[in-house]
């Protein structure tokens, strides 16, 4: 039976995901060039400085239409903004599909961000973690009789992290994990839940073992080169919560 509702839903999450897409990509972008939201008003080229003609500001297509370079230096367009793009526009069609609120939205949108800066920057801003603990505190009520294991949890997580940090500056003489990696840590459980969530970080922390170790073996990293941990362990969790609903609809089916 066609449902035209939900499509007018997902049109409109699409819609709405452009939107996001834009406004991230801008903020990202002007705080990685250290430039203002505000200005200058029209987006600039983060290599050169120049100004972007209009139709490479848009979401998604613009970037294709002039080749992914500059137009002025021939400068090729960050991957990473390229992928925050089209996650911004899968956010809100996703959470429609799921039937997941606007508050999903903004958490997944904020996770999003986070993992972008952090690759870029090896950095965690605290003006989007801080939030984002924020809304997922604000959301617990959703455990029910489970609340107290998801705290239970999320400090564990924070605790295990602060604890291989400590003994890593111990042992090592320098940093080698960021307390905003440790504070995600908490805040990935808090969202999803102690399982979805504990394994989400544990296969996060695999998959930059994995990372670091071809890294290493191709060129591309270092041995003392800081790896960011927050972009895999929202990759991990994200694996382990959309292959949930994929093996929940696959069982209904079968």
């Amino acid at each position: 039976m066609f449902d035209l509702l939900f499509w007018v839903e997902l049109g409109v999450a699409a819609l709405f995901g452009l939107i996001l897409s834009w406004l991230s990509n801008r903020w990202v972008s002007r705080r990685l060039s250290g430039e203002s939201f505000f200005k200058p008003l029209n987006a600039t080229c983060m290599a050169c400085r120049q100004g972007l003609p209009w139709k490479e500001q848009l979401p998604i297509v613009g970037p294709i239409l002039v080749g992914g370079r500059c137009p002025q230096c021939g400068a090729s367009h960050r991957v990473t903004l390229r992928l925050l793009d089209a996650l911004m526009v899968l956010a809100p069609v996703f959470c429609v599909g799921i039937d997941r609120g606007v508050g999903w939205v903004i958490g997944l949108s904020l996770f999003f961000m986070i993992a972008a800066i952090d690759w870029e920057t090896r950095r965690i801003p605290r003006a989007l973690s801080y939030p984002l603990l924020a809304l997922g505190v604000l959301g617990m009520s959703k455990y029910g009789d489970h609340t107290f294991l998801v705290v239970m949890a999320a400090v564990g997580a924070y605790a295990t992290l602060m604890t291989l940090r400590i003994m890593g500056q111990a042992w090592l003489k320098r940093e080698v994990l960021g307390l905003g990696d440790v504070l995600m840590s908490a805040i990935v459980v808090v969202w999803f839940g102690a399982i979805n969530g504990l394994l989400g970080i544990g296969l996060g922390v695999v998959l930059a073992g994995i990372v670091a170790l071809l890294g290493i073996k191709m060129g591309r990293f270092r041995r003392k080169d800081h790896i960011p941990l927050a972009p895999f362990m929202i990759t991990g969790v994200a694996l382990v919560w959309v292959g949930f609903y994929v093996i929940n609809g696959l069982g209904k089916l079968i």
